[in-house]
């Protein structure tokens, strides 16, 4: 190549060589604005995805296979793949960073199974109520096609549209049942009852309430008229009400009592034992009220000392529901043991070996008790006085020397009895006059304590001389026959059965 004025090239401004160069880049050139335009047309702007995907192959943004893969720049995990919507990602492809849209579309409408319902006709259902089963990647709302109508009671079909949010819709049947009640609810446990002056009053402790249709029935109570700071009778109000309407109203009695007298203490009297004896307080001990079937009883035995001989003051107070005391005290006379005085372990093992002789196993209660009259009667022989201070000692007296007067054999018979555990009762003579003797018996049960019959076996001569089990009757005319013998203060004991056992 020559230049136009005939120079050689070298001599013109561009070598051969450089144009060559040149002729190569501007081809280089061409070939990567090709190959740019290539890769841009080969990557999508945007790409439709069904909502609910759990993830998308940024692969699928490439149009062409060239065997180049494309990644992500953006966390897809910020891309909210179950929401319907337009969202911006960027993928990497070819080293280049391109711009692209996820379209998120939903086009399946809700899947939905629903069931019969049963409502009261002041409740009206809302349609998730009778959704039993429902599938749907996006949100869904559900609307009544038409609003039931609650008036009519019985069974009418409602329909339900579903709509998610790609607007899909899905529209169901099912049953309604509209229940007219008319039954009102329930009340158990109301009762009239007896309260004190000023007492404190819980009206629902004990009462429930429970209604056919309704869980959960209101119970409130009126005591408007009730006046706790004074005594009478007032009338309290229930009323039960259900979600229906319906209401229950009963009433009940509170008697107020104004009760300011304080309990009767019965049986109280001085007691005489031994230094190192233990004292049954109670025993023999009543306490009775007007109104309190309960009261209560307390013992202060402090000031007794029963290791010194000496006289003690014990205290018992009564007090009842009301709050009202009764107090009254009793003489314990706490004595030196006198010559011969047998320890109670002593007595009541000498017992126990005696029983041993007289019964055996296997017997009742009826068979023992006769048992123990024949052995006394059998055994023992009369004597004409004795030490009466503590039945104990004497009934010791009497299994050791096998004589002693009425109060001996009353001793020893309580005792082999209360060591059997056959309940027994002392009776005791009421004196016909002033120079009278005293007499000592018993009454016995033989079933446990629901009868008892006279006990007494003294010795006695004459017909009608067995006072084994005997009846009320027959002791009366007994002792009618022979200058009152067993006068007794019956309002102190039990009556026995018309006939013997």
């Amino acid at each position: 190549m020559k230049c136009e004025n005939g120079e050689e090239n070298s001599r013109c401004g561009m070598s051969k060589r450089q144009v060559i160069i040149c002729s190569v880049a501007a081809a280089l050139l061409i070939a990567a604005v090709s190959f740019w335009i290539l890769v841009v047309d080969n990557i999508s702007e945007e790409l439709t995805v069904e909502a609910g995907m759990q993830d998308v192959d940024a692969d699928a943004f490439v149009l062409r296979e060239w065997g180049l893969s494309a990644s992500f720049v953006t966390d897809l995990s910020t891309v909210p793949l179950s929401s319907p919507g337009d969202y911006p990602v960027q993928l990497r492809y070819c080293g280049c960073i391109f711009d692209s849209v996820i379209r998120v579309r939903d086009t399946v409408a809700p899947d939905v199974a629903l069931r019969d319902l049963s409502v009261l006709s002041v409740i009206m259902p809302e349609p998730s109520d009778f959704v039993l089963e429902m599938h749907d990647v996006t949100q869904v709302q559900a609307v009544f096609v038409e609003e039931p109508d609650l008036s009519i009671e019985g069974n009418q079909t409602v329909t339900i549209s579903f709509t998610d949010e790609g607007g899909n819709v899905t529209q169901k049947q099912a049953v309604l049942e509209v229940i007219f009640d008319t039954e009102g609810p329930v009340m158990d446990g109301i009762e009239s009852y007896t309260i004190y002056l000023g007492e404190e009053v819980d009206y629902l402790s004990a009462v429930s309430i429970t209604d056919n249709e309704d869980e959960m029935p209101v119970l409130t109570v009126d005591d408007s008229a009730l006046d706790l700071t004074k005594g009478g009778e007032y009338e309290i109000i229930y009323t039960g009400r259900d979600i229906s309407g319906n209401e229950t109203v009963e009433t009940a009695i509170i008697t107020v009592i104004d009760d300011q007298t304080g309990p009767s203490i019965r049986g109280i009297k001085s007691i005489t034992v031994y230094v190192g004896e233990s004292v049954s307080y109670r025993k023999g001990i009543s306490v009775v009220d007007d109104y309190d079937n309960d009261p209560t009883l307390t013992v202060d035995s402090s000031r007794v000392d029963l290791k010194k001989a000496g006289k003690y003051e014990v205290i018992y107070v009564a007090r009842d529901e009301a709050g009202n005391e009764t107090r009254e005290s009793a003489t314990v006379n706490v004595k030196e043991r006198p010559a011969g005085f047998v320890d109670e372990a002593q007595i009541y093992a000498a017992a126990d070996e005696l029983l041993s002789k007289i019964v055996s196993e296997g017997m009742s209660d009826h068979e023992k008790v006769k048992a123990v009259y024949r052995w006394l009667q059998g055994n023992c022989r009369y004597s004409g006085s004795s030490d009466k201070s503590n039945w104990l000692q004497a009934a010791y007296v009497m299994m050791s020397k096998k004589s002693g007067d009425c109060f001996n054999y009353y001793a020893l018979s309580r005792l082999l009895f209360e060591r059997m555990g056959i309940p027994n009762i002392t009776v005791r003579k009421v004196r016909n006059h002033a120079k009278d003797s005293n007499h000592y018996w018993s009454l016995v049960s033989i079933d446990g304590g629901s009868t008892y019959y006279h006990f007494d076996s003294t010795p006695r001569s004459g017909s009608g001389d067995n006072f084994c089990l005997v009846t009320d009757e027959f002791l009366d005319a007994y002792s009618a026959s022979h200058n009152n013998s067993h006068n007794r203060d019956k309002s102190l004991y039990p009556a026995t059965p018309a006939s013997g056992p």
